[in-house]
């Protein structure tokens, strides 16, 4: 194997500091060379002396440091006397050496030098500060001024052939198999021989044929273990393979065989382990003398399906090995199957609370409590004025249905049964009733959760503040005592609009005053606003035309931050497009209607975040970057839409 060590000369590349005169044992020596290969394993320093005579190296030594790190290098011996006046002495490692391109006086160790840049010290003579070694070539210290050290030895273009030795693999005995090495070269069968560089560490792997074993290692190795080689000459390693003994021991009969039913259609087996000279690989079942199934070692367990109610079964289980040895059958277990299940015949509870509301002209929803069975309910058949109109599924199934087709301003009843999978039904239920909604008109609840809910008014209706909240002198059952307070901004006149049903209406009128705030006596429809509640609760049903806003409508809001809702579920890029008074061209991002736009959302306590210009500029990919990175939601990450009832701010330009 060859190895090249490109040289390349660089003077004045590194800051140099020199330590001092003389010392009179060593004369004058000067570092004037340091390479590093980039491992560390190739490495030397050149020294040049500037007198001749007996140099003395014994006892002192050489550093190195990156300024955390330090490595020592103590001389041991001297060199022999020198008549030569710029005498050149070489300390390099190992790797160097083996390369046969001149051999150095002192060996280093590997990594000696900081590749990385450092110091290189000789205690009381020279010290060189290197940047990065460029582990391409060397690096030539011609130190200005002093004209006796101009001629390192310098090894551009030299080539040196790294020493290597052959490890021959040889096999013996009645058997065989294989020899592999790592590093890679030796796979005997294929190869049996190898050459390695001098000092390679090779590890042999012995792997028998099937029918054979190993039994060892001669020559460099010994042992029945791993064979690890060094090359630092020729070696060779013989390997034995013999023939496997027949194996003809059965393994031990199973025991401890239990069976035991948990169905009636269903037998679990289990049984202690065997042993075997050389390894149980499985287990053979028999039910009632004949073969069922295999199971593979180590499992000692087995599920029998397929069973016939109340029928008694018989098992036995023997234990075989690899070779074809197998035990003689265990003891019997037999088990019956459980007898079948009787027969259903237990309905279901009724069901109860069966509420009937008006969602709208043409739909009443239904919900209910679900009922309970002994087995499980499996559907719920649901009666309108008596006449079963349709069956709700599933496991379980869901305890509430829209019934839709229906006739504006109509009274319906409505009854639900429970029924189960053998179809037991409970009696009915209690009737609920409910009239439908005028034709065009809607049913809004506002459902509210603890703490501040932003709301409004979706229906063409407007809400009396005082009559729908109550107050202390007219209080509205369980509505007053869960409202702490109702507030809606007025863009118009820059300020609140405050009530409080915990307060009476001259305590209202007196706290509004005291504060400049308006006290809150209407909302009117497409208007917003907040109210803060004491707990989760559902305020009295809203009915009414929805209110959408249109762009003219719309473009009459003033300058700044206004508080609206609307009864069209959208998302707000939708809305954006809904209130524009021109319809824009396909593709374009309406950025004159508002500037931003928030939804509040009371269960997480944040808000909801859209802005046109964003999505104008880099689409919605840019109204989620900015959301994210000021911790706003972005509503479709959420599913987030702007549905009827929903409060939100809109920034006017």
């Amino acid at each position: 194997m060859l190895k090249r060590l490109m040289v390349w000369m660089m003077a004045g590349a590194l800051g140099l500091a020199f330590a001092g005169n003389a010392r009179a044992d060593f004369h004058i020596f000067q570092i004037v060379e340091l390479y590093s290969n980039a491992d560390g394993t190739i490495q030397y320093v050149e020294f040049l002396g500037l007198a001749d005579g007996q140099h003395v190296w014994a006892g002192h030594s050489m550093t190195s440091t990156d300024g955390v790190t330090t490595n020592t290098y103590n001389f041991a011996t001297n060199l022999p006397n020198s008549a030569t006046l710029n005498k050149s002495v070489l300390v390099a490692t190992q790797g160097f050496a083996n390369l046969g391109i001149v051999t150095p006086d002192y060996v280093i160790p590997d990594g000696f030098l900081f590749t990385t840049g450092g110091t290189v010290t000789f205690p009381g003579m020279d010290s060189v500060v290197h940047a990065a070694l460029p582990t391409n070539g060397v690096l030539s210290i011609n130190r200005t001024g002093v004209t006796a050290v101009n001629s390192p030895r310098n090894f551009a273009g030299v080539t040196g052939t790294v020493p290597s030795f052959d490890l021959t693999v040889s096999k013996t005995g009645t058997g065989s198999g294989t020899v592999t090495s790592s590093p890679a070269g030796i796979d005997c069968g294929a190869t049996c021989s190898a050459n390695f560089g001098i000092n390679t560490t090779v590890t042999l792997t012995a792997t028998p044929d099937a029918g054979s074993t190993f039994t060892g290692w001669s020559g460099a190795c010994t042992g029945t273990g791993g064979c690890m080689v060094k090359t630092d000459a020729a070696k060779s390693v013989t390997a034995d393979f013999t023939v496997a003994a027949a194996d003809t021991q059965a393994p031990t009969v199973p025991t401890g065989l239990n069976a035991s039913p948990v169905s009636g259609s269903q037998i679990n087996l289990a049984w202690t382990a065997s042993t075997d000279n050389v390894g149980v690989t499985a287990y053979e079942v028999f039910r009632g003398g004949v073969f069922r199934a295999t199971v593979n070692a180590p499992a000692v367990s087995f599920s029998d399906t397929g069973l016939t109610v109340s029928t008694t079964y018989t098992y036995t289980v023997r234990a075989c090995d690899a070779a074809g040895n197998c035990s003689a059958l265990s003891s019997a277990a037999s088990a019956t199957t459980q007898d079948p299940p009787p027969p259903d015949t237990q309905p279901p509870t009724v069901p109860t609370g069966l509420t009937a509301v008006p969602a709208s002209g043409s739909q009443v929803d239904l919900a209910w409590t679900a009922s309970t069975d002994n087995v499980g309910v499996t559907q719920y058949r649901i009666y309108r004025d008596s006449v079963l109109i349709v069956t709700v599924t599933g496991t379980p199934p869901t305890a509430s249905h829209s019934d839709t087709g229906l006739t504006a301003s109509t009274l319906y009843s409505y009854a639900v049964a429970a029924c189960d999978a053998l179809g037991n039904c409970s009696a009915q239920s209690d009737a609920a009733s409910a009239t439908t909604l005028a034709a065009g008109q809607s049913a809004y609840y506002p459902q509210l959760e603890s703490g501040f809910n932003l709301i409004g008014n979706a229906l063409d209706i407007t809400i009396d503040v005082p009559a729908t909240f109550g107050n202390q002198d007219a209080p509205v059952a369980d509505v007053t005592p869960n409202i702490i307070t109702i507030w809606k901004w007025s863009a118009a006149e820059g300020r609140w609009a405050f009530y409080s049903p915990q307060l009476t209406a001259a305590g209202n009128a007196s706290y509004a005053a005291g504060i400049g705030y308006a006290v809150l006596s209407t909302i009117a429809p497409g208007e917003g606003y907040w109210v803060n509640a004491a707990m989760q609760m559902t305020l009295p049903t809203q009915t009414g035309t929805p209110f959408n806003w249109g762009g003219f409508a719309f473009s009459t809001l003033p300058s700044g931050f206004n508080l609206i809702t609307h009864a069209t579920t959208v998302t707000p890029s939708q809305f954006n497009i809904q209130v524009t008074t021109t319809p824009p061209g396909i593709g374009v991002v309406p950025t004159d209607n508002f500037v931003t736009l928030w939804a509040w959302d009371a269960a997480a306590g944040n808000w909801y975040f859209h802005s046109p210009l964003l999505e104008s500029s880099g689409g919605l990919d840019a109204v989620k970057s900015f959301a994210d990175s000021q911790g706003y939601r972005h509503f479709p990450d959420y599913g987030k839409m702007l549905g009827i009832g929903t409060g939100f701010w809109v920034n006017r330009p």
